[in-house]
């Protein structure tokens, strides 16, 4: 993937923001999806709240905000109307 690409996410999928208390990454803000959305490939980031599984995450822009998802959900290139 590269900046810019659309990428699909499937109704229930979590949203997370990160927010850093010392050295270590928490959640601030969890949101699931109640529907499908496409949203705006930013990077991939290794960054996850303390804890977290190994999965990757994704860095996407989504209600014009920053969020991470993981990668396992996000659908590359499909499109669908929101």
């Amino acid at each position: 993937m590269k900046k810019g690409d659309l990428i699909y996410l499937p109704s229930n999928v979590n949203l997370v923001k990160i927010t850093r208390i010392g050295t270590r990454s928490h959640i601030g803000d969890l949101l699931k999806l109640q529907k499908p959305k496409n949203v705006l490939f930013l990077g991939d980031t290794g960054e996850k709240p303390a804890g977290w599984s190994s999965s990757k995450y994704l860095k996407v822009l989504y209600d014009g905000e920053e969020w991470l998802v993981k990668e396992d959900d996000a659908i590359l290139g499909r499109l669908k109307n929101d």
